[in-house]
């Protein structure tokens, strides 16, 4: 079997990038070269990045749809994946999608690193973290997690090396996450956590 690395988005034809790797050399990370007619640029607050710097996908092709229903886009705009990444050597590196990364504490922090880092832990199946506002309005980083409330304490130890604004304030355990379309239910799990 031939093993390809691929990017894309339903809006986007469906694929932007693709290339074949090496089982042993895989760099999950890497997408590969952006397809023949996908016009890939990364964008920072100020217009394109160079090479190595990440910033938010930016894409142009003729196969990205024209809008939701209601709201249409024109064909020559670009269209915003919702995706960080960077480039480097023409190809593209995908590191996480841009409302996981929040900025709590005057710090940014990357949600999905918590989340990763919570999901290290034995017998921990799987992880969510969410940025919500506490009594005050302050941000701060909730992890839902899949497991046994008795790995708590083994949670916290294990988070220590993490910045502590990265750190969740609050471990809600759960039996099975809530998902649409394979995807984790985000607003789902903001209603548990409002109903608690």
């Amino acid at each position: 079997a031939r093993l390809f690395n691929q990017y894309g988005q339903t809006e986007a034809g469906p694929r932007i990038a693709a290339f074949e790797v090496d089982p042993a050399d895989f760099d999950g990370a890497c997408v590969g070269a952006p397809i023949a007619g996908a016009h890939v640029r990364i964008i920072g607050p100020n217009g394109a990045l160079p090479d190595g710097c990440v910033g938010h996908i930016e894409l142009r092709t003729r196969s990205a749809m024209l809008g939701l229903w209601g709201s249409p886009r024109r064909r020559d705009m670009p269209l915003q994946t919702g995706d960080l990444g960077y480039l480097q050597d023409g190809r593209l590196h995908v590191v996480g999608r841009a409302d996981q990364r929040v900025k709590i504490e005057g710090q940014w922090v990357d949600l999905q690193r918590t989340a990763n880092a919570v999901e290290e832990i034995a017998g921990v199946r799987e992880c969510a973290a969410l940025c919500v506002s506490d009594a005050r309005g302050a941000a701060q980083v909730v992890a839902f997690v899949e497991g046994e409330g008795a790995l708590e304490s083994a949670i916290r130890g294990a988070l220590r090396a993490l910045p502590g604004p990265a750190r969740p304030r609050r471990l809600q355990f759960i039996e099975t996450l809530p998902r649409t379309n394979g995807k984790v239910d985000r607003p789902a799990l903001r209603a548990l956590l409002e109903a608690s």
